[in-house]
């Protein structure tokens, strides 16, 4: 599995994972999944803005993705990000989510950002699995 920066030829395949977590998961706070050309304005925006989009992929396919966003817009946070971390529902259990979250920690890290937070929204989501042995930066 490789884990690299995604790109605009992406954008389907993150699209679709995401319209799954929507519709079946309780990972998004969404309803209505976004269609591909907001989900290419939000990648984007956070590249733009110089933070990363990393994509999971493997036999040439994206099998998950990750991306990191601002905390909140107050000074104090200015070191602390917010992850969010997707996995195509056949890859679940893998390792997939646990390799972008390692990943995404140690890009954190060299960019001097000091903690990452995650809204878990349902104790039972299986995105606890990848980010119960979170560390502080």
């Amino acid at each position: 599995m490789e884990i690299f920066e995604a790109d605009e030829r992406h954008i389907m395949a993150i699209q679709q994972i995401y319209a799954w977590h929507v519709l079946n998961g309780t990972g998004s706070f969404e309803t209505v999944p976004p269609d591909a050309a907001e989900i290419g304005e939000r990648m984007r925006k956070i590249q733009q803005a110089g933070l990363p989009w990393f994509i999971a992929v493997s036999d040439g396919e994206v099998r998950g993705f990750c991306y990191l966003t601002p905390y909140r817009p107050r000074h104090a946070y200015r070191h602390t990000l917010e992850d969010s971390i997707y996995i195509d529902p056949g890859f679940q259990k893998r390792g997939v989510g646990s390799r972008l979250l390692n990943h995404v920690i140690r890009w954190a890290e060299q960019a001097g950002f000091r903690q990452l937070i995650a809204n878990v929204g349902d104790s039972e989501n299986q995105g606890l699995d990848c980010r119960t042995s979170r560390r502080r930066l």
